[in-house]
């Protein structure tokens, strides 16, 4: 089981779209909640926009004045919804799963910036941990950290701090440790201003999967020359027929071997663009941004959205719908039709 908590500031940039819908087909989350949308209304398109399940069902905290807002959604063939709850910095979903009948509380929240509502956000949050006797995993936004080494800055010990530790012991609650980046939130640019957090439980390994070809391969610089010099290479005695089966088992085995790298390659680059990323948000915090650093991170961006178009043509595949044209760009329809056919 995963589940994903992210801090997306605001659902309206379609840039902003892709990437989530990018990390969510790659973390293959059970749950999925999104932090500060800024949205009232969620429908099926706009979900479909951030998340491939076409299963998927939501509850919602509307935003407020074009500010805040959270979602929760969940995978139906996982889990079914018994209640769900909003309050004043929180929104919760009791959920049921569907292989084992137990129930569980998630809740997340938004805590406020204002120091004088902080005593109302933890005692709703208590009031939380009291409504249910059960599992209970609380995530989001919490607008405060645990420990000074929490914050780049290394701010000193504060209330606030031992607040959030005395509400955590208090309610019998466990404060998860973090792995990958040290922090989650950096006041840069919307590209990179939160990075998700992602909670996962062991899952079943069945096993490797039957090798595709993967017509994204055919957008990679060099593949195709690649394949040809392949195809030269081998050579074999016999009819025909005999000979180009045996040319097109050794392309197999070339191109199983070569995607496992390339996969492997291509990680490595989505995650060297997001750390770089990274990096220029914490360089140019509070400082001014030269013409320099600006063109590096529009240059970024645009390898981050080539990373992303590989992967919408991807999906297309998945969906078996040849008939449509690779320029069209409505991938929520390859999304609900590859689903169907798992």
């Amino acid at each position: 089981m995963k589940i994903i908590s992210w801090n997306v500031r605001e659902l309206g940039f379609k840039q902003k779209r892709r990437l989530i819908k990018s990390t969510c087909s790659r973390s293959n989350p059970q749950i999925l909640c999104l932090q500060e949308s800024k949205i009232k209304v969620m429908d099926s398109r706009l979900m479909r926009s951030i998340w491939k399940a076409s299963d998927a069902s939501w509850v919602i905290k509307e935003a407020s004045r074009s500010s805040g807002g959270i979602i929760i959604a969940w995978r139906t063939i996982h889990w079914s919804l018994l209640n769900s709850s909003v309050g004043s910095f929180f929104i919760s979903a009791t959920l049921r799963n569907s292989i084992t009948g137990s129930g569980y509380l998630i809740c997340f929240v938004y805590g406020p910036n204002d120091i004088n509502l902080r005593s109302d956000f933890w005692s709703e949050l208590s009031s939380v941990c009291q409504s249910f006797n059960g599992p209970i995993c609380f995530a989001g936004d919490f607008n405060t950290i645990r420990f000074s080494a929490e914050k780049s800055s290394g701010n000193s010990f504060t209330s606030q701090v031992a607040a959030l530790s005395d509400w955590i012991d208090s309610n019998s609650l466990i404060d998860l440790p973090l792995l990958g980046s040290r922090f989650t939130w950096t006041n840069g640019w919307t590209t990179s201003d939160h990075w998700p957090l992602i909670l996962s439980a062991e899952e079943a390994d069945w096993g490797p999967k039957p090798f595709r070809f993967n017509i994204a391969w055919l957008h990679i610089t060099g593949f195709k020359s690649m394949i040809a010099d392949w195809w030269q290479a081998a050579c074999y005695q016999g009819y025909a027929g005999h000979r180009l089966c045996c040319k097109l088992k050794f392309l197999e085995q070339k191109l199983k071997q070569w995607s496992k790298e390339e996969k492997s390659r291509s990680e490595q680059e989505l995650d060297s663009i997001l750390s770089e990323i990274q990096k220029i948000d914490s360089q140019t915090e509070g400082n001014p941004i030269s013409s320099h650093i600006l063109a590096n991170n529009i240059r970024l961006v645009q390898a981050l959205s080539a990373k992303i178009y590989q992967e919408e043509i991807s999906w297309k595949q998945k969906a078996r719908s040849k008939w449509i044209k690779e320029g069209d760009r409505n991938t929520s329809y390859f999304h609900k039709i590859a689903s169907v056919h798992a």
